[in-house]
């Protein structure tokens, strides 16, 4: 959340968070100086799968505080977007993980990845029930780690608008080692998106 917080500069209170996002990546743009504002289009509700229908995105980030909206979220993709390149990154305190991949292509997905958003929201739908409130989270953010998973977020775009590619492997922030930052070994490609490409 600390890293976030530039975005809501000036922001009203009540403000929906999309819209004041909206705002801050028109104003804040590095863009040539002649250029037009990039069009982006605020949506201040939960994911649904109409939205695919109504905004065809070419991007998605899944990049909410839970793992359940991520899972809810790519489940929808898997099945309705191919072609739509994802991007799934998380941080808690000194550790971050990053990966992206193309919907449909052979590769493996967040269910069968190291990922497995589905197991993972189902660990922490049980671990928030036993707590009574935000103030037993176990770890704060670390301002450091989510700044490094934005940055590879963002080179993750760049490379696949320029060249179509996205890395095999997920990159992994972690300030508890002395390489602070690596890509793991590369993932072998699953099975999901046989039935994928069939249904598209």
């Amino acid at each position: 959340n600390l890293t976030r917080q530039i975005l809501y500069a000036g922001a009203e209170l009540g403000e929906p968070k999309a819209s004041a996002t909206a705002r801050a990546v028109v104003t804040r743009r590095a863009t040539d100086p002649g250029a037009p504002p990039p069009a982006v289009v605020a949506v201040p509700a939960p994911f649904h799968p109409e939205h695919l229908e109504r905004f065809r995105p070419d991007v998605v980030g899944l990049f909410p505080d839970a793992f359940a909206p991520r899972s809810a979220a790519f489940a929808c993709l898997k099945h309705r977007a191919p072609g739509v390149l994802v991007l799934d990154g998380g941080a808690e305190f000194t550790y971050g993980t990053f990966r992206s991949l193309v919907v449909g292509r052979d590769a493996p997905c967040f269910d069968c990845g190291p990922e497995e958003l589905d197991r993972m929201a189902a660990a922490e739908r049980r671990e928030r029930a036993a707590r009574a409130g935000c103030g037993q989270e176990r770890t704060p953010s670390n301002v450091l780690t989510n700044l490094f998973a934005g940055v590879l977020a963002a080179r993750a775009v760049a490379t696949y608008l320029a060249s179509g590619a996205v890395p095999r492997a997920q990159h992994v922030v972690n300030w508890m080692l002395p390489e602070r930052l690596h890509l793991g070994p590369e993932l072998p490609g699953c099975s999901c998106w046989t039935a994928t490409r069939r249904s598209a």
